[in-house]
Order: C-alpha cells, then sequence, then structure tokens
C-alpha cells in the first residue's frame, strides 16, 4: 500500500488498484519488452488521471466546507454507512 499527501489531502493506493490497472492494460497478453512497457505506461497514466479527478472532488469538497474523507485508489469491500448530504436540498 502507497500512502502520500497532495495539497493537504491523503492518498492512498492499494495493491489491487495496480493488479486491476495491469489487467485493464493487457498485461495478460503482454509477451515483448514494448507490450510490457505500454502496460506500464498505461497503469501510470491511469494512476494520474484518477488521482487528479479524486483530488479534484477533495479540494471542491474542502472549498464548500465539507470535510475529507478516507476513499482510498482499489478495490474495497462497501459497508452500510449513512450518508448525508453536506448540504441538505430543498
Amino acid at each position: 500500500m502507497i500512502r502520500f499527501t497532495i495539497f493537504g489531502v491523503p492518498v492512498e493506493i492499494q495493491p489491487m488498484f495496480w493488479l486491476t490497472g495491469a489487467f485493464i492494460g493487457g498485461a495478460i497478453n503482454a509477451r515483448t519488452k514494448e507490450q510490457i512497457l505500454g502496460v506500464l505506461v498505461f497503469m501510470i497514466v491511469e494512476a494520474i488521471s484518477i488521482l487528479v479527478h479524486e483530488l479534484g472532488h477533495a479540494l471542491v469538497g474542502r472549498r464548500l466546507g465539507g470535510g475529507s474523507q478516507h476513499h482510498p485508489l482499489g478495490p474495497r469491500r462497501a459497508g452500510l454507512q449513512s450518508r448525508r448530504p453536506l448540504h441538505p436540498l430543498g
């Protein structure tokens, strides 16, 4: 598991995130060095794009006065949680 902070936002990347990225990127059929490099490039670009997307959520939430929630990158077990909107609708 990789943990670090960007702009005061804690980031956690779970191992299954990388395995899923490798699978989607075509690692199963990668045989040559070029194909393996292509999978690695895909995984890096995927990680950066998802990280930027999720940072957008965190920073907008902070700007609107909401607290940060822990949402690691990667598959995780779904739990039952009470979810209330930060700003009630209506």
